[in-house]
């Protein structure tokens, strides 16, 4: 039992000691920021991010990029960039993270970019997503199916609408989406037609 016990400890002071050494290296903010990121049950607001830096983007940039650096604090971050969608390095790192990494890192990158421009830089985000319809990854495919959807404009519409998927389920899911999104997209024209006076 000792042994197993020591080998534990052991394996402890492995796995930490790279991360202490590296926090004790890093800005202090780039520590609040991935302390941030680690809580499980918490969901920080745009304003709780920004309370650590002014530039807090270039924070997440930096951890969502960080191959060295957990995977759960860089999914986190490359889901928060979608609140500072403002700054143009935002929608770079996104389409850079969508293209490479793990499976998980570019599902979110892909689903983030159409919730984050859902109502801005439509276009060349509904483009950029679409491209990921044509994976051989099922999973690439509908998170690109739910992204594009999320974009408030004709052009992901009419993008959807043309892909046809050999997966049963995701066809569903994508005639699902086509539907909600060309009702979306009546109701916003609905609201913002003119009135005629007769």
């Amino acid at each position: 039992m000792r042994i197993t016990i020591a080998t534990l400890l052991l394996g402890f002071t492995l796995i930490l000691a790279p991360l202490t050494a590296r926090a004790e290296d890093e800005p202090p903010a780039l520590s609040e920021v991935r302390a941030l990121l680690l809580g499980i049950d918490t969901l920080p607001s745009k304003a709780a991010f920004e309370k650590i830096s002014p530039d807090v983007h270039r924070l997440l940039i930096r951890l969502a990029g960080d191959v060295n650096e957990h995977g759960y604090v860089r999914e986190r971050a490359t889901g928060y960039l979608g609140f500072f969608r403002d700054h143009r390095s935002v929608l770079e790192k996104l389409r850079s993270l969508a293209e490479m990494g793990p499976l998980g890192l570019r599902k979110i990158a892909i689903l983030t970019i159409g919730h984050a421009f859902r109502s801005q830089r439509q276009v060349e985000s509904a483009d950029f997503v679409a491209r990921f319809l044509n994976s051989r990854d099922e999973e690439l495919r509908e998170a690109a199916l739910r992204s594009l959807s999320f974009i408030r404009h004709s052009r992901a519409l009419a993008l959807l609408r043309a892909h046809r998927d050999a997966n049963p389920r995701l066809e569903r899911l994508r005639l699902q989406r086509v539907g909600r999104l060309a009702r979306l997209l009546a109701t916003k024209k609905a609201v913002v037609k003119p009135a005629v006076n007769k």
